[in-house]
């Protein structure tokens, strides 16, 4: 796992760093299967990989120590806690694996706060649908109304 000290100077600079990642990383999907469906992240309905997914426990990283794993770090332990970011990476690393379109929308709930949310949409169907799993009560499409927002694509 990479980690780092500090913080990117912004969210494009993460957002270009969850790319590479997920670029470079994105084969670990066929490695790991999910118990007790025992299928292949990658063979996974999206809607069932979101059910799994929104269940990891959540905990953002501490202060100052910015990290964004490669997707077999995410996986390989399902209780381990994640943040958006490392959600949003098993969903890019899914798509990519897929040949589904994907992107990452960053959002600010307050207008006078910097961005603070990431989460993924996969065009399916043709149709941008929103995957955000960080909120275990939310649904596929299911997004929170924002302040401030910006879509990045890889």
């Amino acid at each position: 796992m990479k980690a780092y000290e500090t913080p990117w100077l912004s969210f494009a600079d993460t957002v270009n760093q969850m790319f590479y990642m997920v670029d470079l990383y994105y084969c670990d999907m066929f490695n790991y299967i999910v118990y007790p469906w025992g299928q292949r992240f990658a063979d996974l309905n999206p809607v069932l990989l979101f059910q799994i997914v929104k269940d990891m426990p959540y905990a953002l990283d501490p202060e100052g120590d910015e990290r964004l794993p490669r997707p077999a770090y995410i996986v390989e332990d399902l209780g381990r806690p994640r943040d958006c970011k490392k959600v949003s990476i098993v969903f890019c690393a899914w798509a990519k694996c897929n040949n589904v379109p994907y992107r990452l929308r960053v959002v600010s709930y307050n207008e006078q706060r910097d961005m603070q949310h990431i989460y993924p949409e996969l065009k399916l169907n043709g149709e941008w649908l929103t995957f955000d799993a960080t909120f275990s009560n939310f649904t596929v499409g299911q997004q929170m109304a924002n302040s401030r927002e910006e879509l990045f694509f890889p």
